[in-house]
């Protein structure tokens, strides 16, 4: 399953979501200036390096003027990015516990792999700091084929 999460004013939100029929592998490490996680609770269910996260760069324009003929990188306030997590976890009973957290990078990770034993806070406590977070994934967040309805009652 994959998320498309936005975040504005320090506020994340779940805006779009779509079922991917792939493997999903972590990556061995993190990189990057940012990192995200989901969790269970307990769990981690997957992680991954945001390497640029909202980070915009201009190219310079060789026949313009002399400010104009610098690169230009900035950081924008409003700022997306896809998050993964294995879709036979997305149990309905399960949502509302599942966690997707965002983590600046203020050291560089130690080269040691990731485990799914730990979230990602606890693994690299000393590295990381949360920038934001959802602490539950609303059923409607999933894609109309994963939303399982409940059966009606019979009257008789």
């Amino acid at each position: 399953m994959r998320f498309r999460v936005r975040v504005e004013d320090g506020e994340m939100s779940i805006v779009d979501s779509q079922v991917v029929d792939s493997a999903l592998v972590m990556p061995p490490t993190l990189h990057g200036d940012y990192a995200y996680e989901v969790t269970d609770g307990t769990r981690l269910l997957h992680a991954d390096s945001l390497p640029d996260l909202g980070v915009v760069r201009s190219f310079s324009d060789p026949n313009g003027t002399r400010e104009q003929l610098r690169h230009h990188t900035y950081r924008e306030s409003t700022y997306e990015f896809d998050v993964r997590v294995p879709a036979e976890e997305l149990t309905r009973a399960a949502l509302s516990k599942i966690a997707v957290v965002l983590y600046r990078v203020k050291e560089h990770a130690p080269t040691r792999n990731l485990t799914t034993a730990l979230p990602l806070g606890v693994q690299f406590e000393r590295e990381l700091r949360e920038v934001t977070r959802v602490s539950r994934i609303p059923p409607d967040a999933l894609p109309s084929s994963l939303r399982r309805t409940p059966r009606a009652r019979s009257t008789t």
